[in-house]
């Protein structure tokens, strides 16, 4: 069940932001803006036999897609000197570790023009778990290229587009806890697909999908050598999941 505590944060920090985006009155300290500034970060994987990415925003957009093979890539736009994010890989025991945590989201003013953007590109070619704990801004991943086998999700206040269709090659465990706001997640029709739902305070509407045993599948289900577990508890908003086929973009 959505944990009443977070709600009542999530609403708080609604009411807070409400308040001081676009102040300019006096009194009270504001954030520093600064010129825009993009920092490109890089690393080499080396022969890592697994990859924990963890992503901390509290505040601004955040891509995440498949990138070049063997490579970590990240691009980090933000014109506020707090909102500078902190960004390391380390390596142990033949596993890695990416980090990329803000380093400060605090009640300050916030005036208007302030911008924070992460957009991630992820090594395809390496089992990876995911973590995401998110705050105010647009959210949008294209995972279904990654060697994802664990997907967490504590989304905070925005809208959330997740696209887990593509060509999976293990099971895959999604936890995706809802905030404030809507999620859109798309998953796929030729993987099968067991997603267990709690609806909370919010509403998720299921579209591709049949209950059997008490959970929602799609036709796939049972009939694949890869799963998809999911499990999706609703914040204060809507989420729309879907089991439909990936259009071709038109070149």
């Amino acid at each position: 069940m959505f944990r009443l505590k977070r709600a009542i944060g999530l609403i708080s920090v609604v009411g807070l932001f409400t308040l001081v985006a676009g102040c300019t009155c006096s009194g009270g300290q504001s954030v520093t803006l600064i010129d825009p500034r993009t920092d490109h970060h890089e690393f080499e994987i080396g022969g890592i036999s697994e990859l924990t990415a963890t992503i901390d925003a509290a505040i601004g957009k955040v891509v995440v897609t498949s990138g070049a093979a063997g490579t970590i890539e990240a691009d980090v736009e933000y014109n506020v000197a707090e909102w500078e994010p902190d960004v390391e890989f380390t390596t142990s025991g033949g596993k890695g570790t990416l980090l990329l945590k803000q380093r400060s989201a605090s009640s300050k003013r916030i005036p208007n023009g302030a911008e924070s953007e992460w957009r991630i590109a992820l090594p395809p070619d390496v089992p990876l778990v995911l973590e995401l704990d998110l705050g105010i801004g647009e959210t949008d991943l294209d995972l279904g290229n990654l060697g994802l086998t664990r997907l967490e999700i504590e989304a905070g206040i925005g809208s959330m587009t997740i696209d887990l269709r593509g060509n999976w090659e293990n099971d895959v465990e999604v936890d995706i806890e809802g905030g404030i706001g809507s999620v859109d997640l798309r998953l796929p029709t030729d993987v099968g697909v067991k997603l267990k739902r709690d609806v909370g305070i919010g509403s998720i509407h299921v579209s591709g999908f049949s209950k059997k045993d008490g959970f929602f599948v799609n036709e796939s289900y049972g009939e694949t050598d890869v799963q998809m577990n999911i499990n999706v508890e609703a914040g204060i908003g809507e989420i729309s999941i879907a089991s439909a086929e990936r259009v071709p973009t038109a070149m």
